[in-house]
């Protein structure tokens, strides 16, 4: 008996002292931002060097290209297009607008998704070349800043 109670505490003491399961990767998951960013935003205010400027615009996001749309003149017409590239590995977060595949030209700048607001602070560049230019503070100063509002998915 005195053997049967000994093994009792030894397995129970065992058990407290198991090692907890380890965390399911979906608890941890996060989205792409590339898949976040799909569908369309409206423009809430677009900037120059501080200044405020016409915002009469939508931005609809599709896979990898980035689609202006003129909201202006009574309806809806679509402008510039360009390949949207991400960098998630820098902080804060990188983008690319550029205007053909091979990224040779376009805008560079950083951005941040707060909720359903999409902020964007840019210049002139590519993230190849111009990484390092790119504006990072989304408070100050910048070239440009376009700050928009997720509409939904088409």
């Amino acid at each position: 008996m005195t053997r049967y109670r000994l093994l009792c505490c030894l397995a129970i003491l065992g058990l407290g002292f198991a090692p907890a399961p380890l965390p399911k990767k979906e608890r941890f998951a996060r989205k792409d931002d590339v898949e976040v960013m799909q569908g369309t935003w409206r423009m809430t205010l677009q900037e120059a060097s501080g200044s405020p400027i016409g915002h009469d615009y939508k931005v609809r996001v599709r896979g990898n290209r980035w689609t202006f749309i003129n909201t202006g003149q009574g309806g809806d017409s679509e402008g510039n297009g360009y390949y949207l590239t991400l960098d998630q590995t820098v902080s804060p977060r990188a983008l690319e607008w550029a205007f053909d595949q091979n990224r040779t030209s376009g805008w560079v700048g950083s951005f941040r998704i707060q909720g359903k607001t999409l902020t964007v602070v840019y210049t002139s560049g590519t993230l190849k070349k111009d990484l390092g230019k790119r504006p990072t503070d989304f408070d100050g100063p910048v070239p440009h800043k376009m700050v928009f509002e997720y509409v939904g998915r088409e």
